[in-house]
């Protein structure tokens, strides 16, 4: 308790306490410790626990406003969002955890867990755009334990899109062919066809259609 007193937010000391207040009075007496350590000053980390067992108890609002409290505080670690959404998703509340964890993520120093927890709930809410820009951005960190894990959601994107996508009957009569006429090596085009970089050619040259 004297460590707790000195720094609230120590996750192991936190652990070790509520544990034995668990073990000494059940889940009423781990309530009330962590009651007792999200009252002292600084203290944010008892309260996002509080608000994991209001959702176990069945208590959306409870949980809601200690993790809306945790945010308003600032003062979290990089894996408090994880923690959040993964809580809010487990217990089925997605547009919740958008709401909730969208607006303060930032892919630079959150955890990347929580920005796949984000794209899945984009996904689920069929936000594709959004789940499409955040891939974006989580692909950009370059992090390689997590490539196979966005590849997968870049998938499951794409699937997605697949299926939101609406099949139009061919119209025969509309069909048109046509000749498109390459001045340039294909490759050139990519180059936006520098006038300084290549010989012009004679007027006579073959073309390729």
């Amino acid at each position: 308790w004297k460590a707790l007193t000195l720094d609230p937010n120590q996750d192991n000391g936190l652990a070790w306490w509520t544990a034995r207040e668990r073990d000494h009075g059940g889940e009423s007496a781990y309530v009330a410790a962590l009651e007792k350590v999200a009252a002292l000053p600084d203290s944010w980390r008892a309260t996002l626990w509080l608000g994991a067992q209001h959702l176990k108890d069945g208590d959306v609002d409870g949980a809601m406003t200690r993790f809306r409290s945790v945010l308003a505080q600032g003062a979290y670690d990089s894996a408090t969002l994880l923690t959040i959404s993964g809580n809010l998703g487990n217990a089925g509340l997605i547009t919740e955890l958008v709401q909730l964890v969208a607006p303060h993520y930032n892919p630079a120093t959150h955890a990347p867990q929580t920005g796949l927890n984000l794209v899945q709930a984009y996904l689920h809410l069929d936000r594709l755009d959004e789940a499409e820009a955040l891939l974006d951005r989580l692909y950009a960190l370059d992090m390689p334990p997590f490539k196979s894990h966005l590849d997968t959601m870049a998938a499951k994107l794409q699937g997605c899109r697949r299926a939101s996508s609406h099949a139009r009957p061919l119209d025969e009569d509309a069909l048109e062919i046509a000749q498109l006429t390459f001045e340039l090596p294909i490759w050139m085009y990519g180059l936006r066809d520098p006038e300084w970089l290549f010989t012009h050619k004679p007027t006579d040259a073959c073309k390729v259609l």
